[in-house]
């Protein structure tokens, strides 16, 4: 798994706060084929740009709370931390919460938006602002 810690300077790259259930993803019944979970997204990519920065709700906390030290007054930032902190203690042990960096011109940002429009995984809205 690509792991990058920090921001992304690059401005034709998009961040995803995302929540989505393993069990939703299972193998096809006809063909035996394995879905590819949103965590091995970029495991493929051969984008640089396209990496996972948090991978699991705890560090997306805190890794959201330690920008509000920078930016104080950054009310989408505050509203995700607080959605965080209290979806912290009803996540299924099967969900999952990450914070990916993808490229907007690439085949990745295509393929999680196809998750997302079919339902599979859920995108937070108020994380639209992580420079």
């Amino acid at each position: 798994m690509k792991t990058r810690i920090g921001f992304v300077s690059n401005s034709s790259s998009t961040s995803f706060l995302i929540k989505y259930d393993e069990n939703k993803f299972t193998k096809c019944p006809t063909c035996g084929h394995e879905p590819i979970l949103p965590i091995n997204l970029v495991d493929d990519s051969r984008d640089d740009r396209d990496e996972i920065i948090c991978s699991d709700i705890n560090s997306c906390y805190d890794y959201l709370n330690d920008e509000l030290h920078y930016d104080s007054d950054n009310e989408p930032i505050q509203k995700t931390v607080n959605k965080l902190a209290e979806l912290k203690d009803k996540l299924k042990s099967t969900e999952q919460v990450i914070l990916l960096y993808l490229n907007i011109h690439g085949q990745k940002i295509r393929e999680l938006r196809e998750l997302i429009d079919n339902g599979l995984v859920e995108e937070f809205d108020l994380y639209n602002c992580v420079y």
